[in-house]
């Protein structure tokens, strides 16, 4: 998984020897890194910041008290946890799932504090778009790159 097949077009200066591995100009093998999608790359940027704000959120629940500090704390690590594997697993179905279900908790948390519903609302409306506009564009590139 991620390696380049002998379908896909190699680098300049890269050529494979005779045992099928990408070699460059000196003989040296090499190991090229795989293509990330704009969706994977968007979502990653999105649940990165995210992140950041998460981290604010649970800091400012707790001294408000809207929640108990150690629930604060907990659940914001929680999430926050949840949220990096999302995004650094996010070539993958079950994270772009687990980080759409981590915009619901987000906007859910209105309930606690309302200006959160905002926040919340915001971060939706980003995922979406780098959702549905990073697997349009990567799908617009799909074609171009077969054409």
């Amino acid at each position: 998984m991620g390696e380049v097949t002998d379908q896909e077009q190699l680098p300049e200066g890269l050529s494979r020897n005779e045992a099928g591995e990408i070699v460059n100009a000196q003989g040296q093998r090499m190991k090229l890194k795989r293509r990330r999608s704009l969706r994977e790359s968007l979502v990653s940027i999105v649940m990165g910041c995210e992140v950041f704000v998460a981290f604010l959120v649970a800091i400012g629940l707790a001294g408000l008290g809207a929640l108990e500090p150690v629930t604060a704390y907990v659940g914001g690590g929680v999430f926050i946890l949840l949220a990096l594997v999302a995004a650094g697993r996010a070539r993958y179905t079950w994270a772009i799932a687990l980080s759409g279900s981590l915009q619901v908790v987000a906007v859910l948390s209105g309930l606690l504090e309302p200006i959160l519903f905002l926040v919340g609302g915001g971060f939706l409306a980003f995922w979406l778009y780098a959702v549905i506009m990073g697997t349009r564009i990567d799908r617009r590139n799909a074609a171009l790159a077969a054409a």
